[in-house]
Order: structure tokens, then sequence, then C-alpha cells
């Protein structure tokens, strides 16, 4: 992602290789996780996992939650 402007995703079609490694853990998990559990899961370093997962919370596809100095994130259930 570097340096670059990124838009919000409005469809699965819209994803590149690395988002579609990240959602597929996300829906894995149906719990809150750290950004370091998604970067481990996915194989991509915290910098690209954390910056994919603010996008996805934009893009209104995934909740997060702070405690303290960590990030939690977990997939938002399908109705």
């Amino acid at each position: 992602m570097n340096g670059q402007t990124v838009q919000v995703r409005t469809s699965p079609e819209d994803l590149n290789p690395i988002e579609l490694q990240i959602i597929k853990v996300l829906l894995e998990h149906g719990t809150f996780e750290t950004t370091t559990y998604y970067a481990d899961k996915a194989n991509i370093s915290w910098n690209t996992a954390f910056a994919y997962l603010k996008l996805f919370k934009k893009s209104g596809w995934i909740f997060h939650v702070k405690k303290g100095n960590r990030d939690f994130w977990k997939a938002q259930a399908e109705n």
C-alpha cells in the first residue's frame, strides 16, 4: 500500500490477492483477533494487515475495537 491512495471497497470483485487472503482469515474466525494474528495467518507484514483492516472497517465489512494500545478486528456477520 506504500503511500498509495486507497478507495473503499464496495464489492468482493474489487479485492486484490492480499485482500482476499485477509478476508479469508477474517471469515474463518468469528471472534475478535489482533492485527498481529491476521498478519501472521495471512503471511503478510503487520503494517500491510493494519492498512487493509482499516480499509475493510471503512468499507463497513468488519468491526474494530481498541483496547489499550491493541486493535482487535472481526468480520461483520451476514444477516
